[in-house]
């Protein structure tokens, strides 16, 4: 079964699962973490990645242009997209209150405060899977799709240890899919990068796993030297 096709399925999984679970809610927190959920797919999924799927040729052009080497441009590139994804869920966590919750109890990213969120939260969690994802780039041609669902289920994974629903939800596949999707499109042809085959793809998400642990471990640890807490 062709991986756009899974990708199809998944999608009207999605649409299903949040239909039924919009049904099933009853407190006013509960469905302003739903209706900013919502949003934030709509905005990242939708509008963001539908640009990034309908530019991406023009896109990579120009990204293929910059004279720097292409490691830091991907680097660079995933970094500005995860801080775009993450400005979209700190805002919205931020309105809480415009959806009908109170800031504090509703919320979809781990603090209101931006910095927090990026140097100590989320998205500095990310850096090792960006890394890991770079070294096996220099090694095998990762197709932009087949690292789009790699990246996805890492990023499944990271929500599921959070949230044990996450695991079901369906959705956190695009929403951290679409972090690297366009920087992986923009990658120039590399006539010396083997074929992946799927133990390769495996390999990727155990070893990034595996390496984030000490990274994580790390940034708690400055977390709690600084005082910072990981919800507001």
């Amino acid at each position: 079964m062709k991986l756009t096709l899974i990708l199809k399925l998944l999608f009207v999984y999605v649409f299903i699962f949040l239909v039924l679970l919009g049904l099933s809610l009853s407190s006013s927190n509960e469905h302003a973490i739903y209706k900013m959920t919502i949003t934030l797919l709509l905005l990242w999924v939708g509008v963001c990645g539908g640009v990034m799927i309908l530019l991406r040729k023009k896109i990579a052009l120009i990204v293929q242009l910059i004279p720097i080497p292409w490691q830091i441009k991907f680097f660079l590139f995933t970094i500005l997209l995860i801080l775009i994804e993450e400005a979209i869920t700190t805002t919205l966590t931020n309105l809480a209150s415009n959806f009908g919750g109170i800031i504090g109890k509703a919320y979809i990213t781990a603090s209101t405060n931006y910095f927090h969120v990026v140097l100590f939260h989320s998205a500095i969690s990310f850096v090792p899977w960006i890394i890991v994802l770079l070294f096996y780039l220099s090694k095998y041609d990762i197709p932009a799709l087949d690292g789009f669902v790699v990246f996805g289920i890492l990023g499944t994974v990271a929500e599921t240890m959070i949230n044990p629903y996450a695991l079901v939800a369906g959705f956190w596949i695009f929403v951290y899919g679409f972090m690297v999707y366009l920087p992986l499109y923009s990658l120039p042809k590399r006539r010396d990068a083997n074929k992946p085959s799927l133990l390769v793809y495996v390999s990727i998400i155990f070893v990034s796993l595996l390496v984030s642990i000490p990274w994580i471990l790390m940034v708690m640890y400055v977390r709690n030297v600084l005082q910072i807490p990981f919800f507001f």
